[in-house]
């Protein structure tokens, strides 16, 4: 289940528990409104990858007429609006972040991936609920970093930030001189080689993930 906008409404609740006045929710989605309706010069990156799933996505219903112009891919520097997306975001204003989801006032929740063949039903979207659940934490480059647990990337990001101070303190650089070199963009590279197979191999919903999570060796958390 798309799990973003339950962590929005998980994140007003926690908000709300704190000191001072937030904004309404409206407000808060006011400016990705804008974006959505003005429109986004498409990238490069992004025309390839719409270019290379094309032949499977053009047939999908309402796949042409939100991400094609004119029938066809936009091209790099074009300006592609949402305006589906906009008034899906005008209406989570109206109605609450948990319209998404589910169904309210006999309407439909806004996310429907049953409409394109996705094994996803309505009962799967109107029983998620995002959870609170405490921060991964490492201490590296002399000062402690926290990032998200599974099923994020958070874990795998701190294990490549561990084998790069590992390999700091093995040679002797300090992160002053080190960190800002040609060198780097190589090591985060081989880290990643490392990191990425432990990640496949353990990452996945918490309630699934076998125990012990990651081999000792190369990341703890504390």
């Amino acid at each position: 289940v798309p799990g973003a906008v339950s962590a929005w409404e998980r994140s007003l609740e926690v908000a709300a528990g704190l000191p001072g006045d937030g904004l309404p929710l409206p407000a808060l989605l006011e400016e990705a409104v804008a974006q959505a309706e003005n429109g986004y010069p498409v990238t490069l990156s992004k025309h390839a990858m719409a270019m290379a799933g094309l032949h499977e996505l053009a047939d999908l219903p309402g796949f042409a007429e939100t991400f094609l112009v004119r029938g066809r891919v936009p091209r790099p520097g074009e300006r592609l609006r949402l305006p589906a997306l906009a008034e899906s975001l005008r209406r989570l204003g109206r109605e609450g972040l948990s319209a998404f989801y589910r169904a309210e006032k006999g309407k439909e929740p806004v996310a429907r991936p049953w409409a394109v063949g996705s094994p996803l039903l309505p009962e799967d979207l109107a029983a998620f609920r995002a959870e609170v659940r405490a921060p991964l934490g490492k201490r590296l480059f002399g000062g402690k970093i926290f990032n998200s647990s599974a099923p994020t990337q958070g874990a795998a990001s701190l294990m490549i930030l561990a084998l790069l101070e590992r390999f700091a303190l093995r040679v002797g650089f300090s992160a002053e001189t080190w960190l800002d070199s040609a060198v780097l963009a190589h090591l985060t590279s081989e880290a990643v080689k490392q990191v990425f197979p432990v990640r496949d191999r353990y990452f996945a919903d918490p309630a699934h993930m076998p125990r012990p999570d990651v081999p000792q060796p190369i990341f703890a958390a504390e």
